[in-house]
């Protein structure tokens, strides 16, 4: 993103990510990356505590200790709007001079989001998508809270000096299974342990089954979290992040196709990644 000459209200903008935490700080990343390279924007980011993700930001994380960027709770006046809530939220907007509000916003290319953010004094987003590529110095400044620290430590602690991480995703998402069968994630395990005999796996999921099968096959090669897998607790949520920070510790991740969890795990610490997925030959 190119300097531009600073707005003196550029303080007002408000970003309201949506979505399951993966996707949730992706958004935040390139917000951090934008004030990185644009120290006179000021930014508040509305974090919203829902089914996809049952967690306040500083549960899960420390303080980003970044004064340009400011998390709260969610208000209500920076939520969607939408006929449900008559539209209410967008119209308190409008009454505080934001002249620029979108839903699902996604910048066509950095141009655009670089003439966004020149021409509006007070800027309202609501979306999922990341607003820009960001850097491994952004992903640093995510460090998760000391208790969740202490349990990655310990997990990470017990990995041989070979263990790939596996992250099978099933349950809701569709394109996943379709793409990234067991049999895939089998075959692709076999295969490192045909090339080490002493290999290790980190395994996540959110199937208790595929945990279960994955224990039967390969015994003592699976180490993962036993407790139980969701997204509608707090404790789900604090199993998620150690996880993904347990993932992005091993030598190399075997992964799922169209998931955020999977691409975020492999961003954290820049690690190698191999969606497996079915053959072009096999469709």
């Amino acid at each position: 993103l190119r300097p531009f000459a600073p707005h003196p209200l550029s303080r007002y903008f408000s970003i309201a990510p949506m979505g399951s935490l993966c996707i949730l700080l992706r958004l935040l990343l390139s917000v951090v990356e934008i004030s990185s390279r644009q120290p006179n924007l000021r930014f508040d980011i509305d974090w919203s505590k829902h089914p996809e993700c049952y967690a306040w930001f500083e549960e899960l994380f420390e303080p980003l200790n970044l004064p340009a960027i400011t998390i709260h709770h969610q208000r209500w006046w920076t939520a969607l709007h939408r006929l449900q809530n008559s539209w209410w939220p967008g119209l308190v907007r409008l009454a505080k001079g934001y002249t620029f509000q979108r839903g699902y916003y996604l910048p066509k290319d950095e141009a655009a989001l670089h003439d966004v953010l020149s021409r509006h004094r007070r800027l309202y987003i609501a979306t999922c998508y990341s607003l820009c590529d960001y850097s491994p110095a952004s992903i640093a400044h995510l460090r998760p809270v000391p208790a969740l620290q202490a349990r990655i430590n310990e997990i990470v602690g017990c990995f041989a000096p070979h263990t790939i991480g596996i992250h099978i995703r099933r349950t809701d998402n569709t394109m996943s299974q379709q793409h990234s069968r067991l049999k895939d994630f089998h075959a692709a395990v076999q295969r490192e342990i045909a090339h080490d005999d002493q290999v290790r796996f980190f395994l996540c999921t959110d199937d208790a089954a595929v945990k279960a099968e994955f224990h039967e096959r390969y015994g003592e090669r699976i180490l993962t979290q036993t407790s139980p897998v969701t997204r509608k607790t707090l404790a789900g949520m604090q199993d998620a992040v150690v996880d993904l920070w347990c993932l992005a510790h091993t030598q190399k991740i075997l992964g799922s196709y169209w998931s955020s969890f999977t691409d975020m795990a492999a961003e954290l610490r820049q690690i190698p990644l191999e969606v497996v997925k079915i053959s072009e030959a096999v469709r």
